[in-house]
C-alpha cells in the first residue's frame, strides 16, 4: 500500500510539476512490490502514477474529514472511511507525505493494526 499526503492546499487541484517529480524521486528509491494499491489526497497525481507505473488505484472523492464543507460530502466521508479500511488491511504502508509529521491517516492505521510503515518526506 502506498499512501501520498500531497496536502491540504493540493486537495482536487491540478498537479504541481515539483511535487510529482518529488514522488517519482522517492519512489525511485523505494524497493515496492509487485501488487501496489495506490491512495491518495489528489485524484489527479493517482491517475497519473497509475498511467505511468500501472499502480492500482480507486477513483474516489477526495475530501478532507476537517473541512467537511464540500457539496459530495456523503460520498467523500464514505470514500475516506473505505480508503482507511484498506490501509487497515495491508501487509504493510509507504508513506508519503509534504508534511513533517509525515500523514496521521496511515500512522494511526500502522499503530492501531501493527502495520509496518515506512515514511518518506515529499
Amino acid at each position: 500500500m502506498i499512501h501520498i499526503r500531497t496536502g491540504d492546499n493540493n486537495i482536487n487541484k491540478g498537479l504541481d510539476s515539483k511535487l510529482i517529480a518529488s514522488v517519482e524521486n522517492q519512489l525511485s528509491k523505494i524497493n515496492l512490490p509487485n501488487n501496489i494499491l495506490l491512495l491518495s489526497d489528489s485524484n489527479e497525481l493517482k491517475i497519473y502514477l497509475n498511467e505511468k507505473y500501472n499502480y492500482n488505484i480507486i477513483q474516489s472523492e477526495i475530501i478532507h474529514l476537517g473541512y467537511l464543507n464540500s457539496n459530495n460530502k456523503e460520498s467523500g466521508i464514505e470514500s475516506t472511511l473505505i480508503d482507511f479500511f484498506l490501509i487497515c488491511g495491508s501487509n504493510k504502508i509507504y508513506s508519503l507525505s509534504v508534511y513533517d509529521w509525515n500523514s496521521g491517516f496511515s500512522t494511526m492505521a500502522s499503530r492501531i493494526y501493527n502495520i509496518p510503515i515506512e515514511k518518506y518526506k515529499i
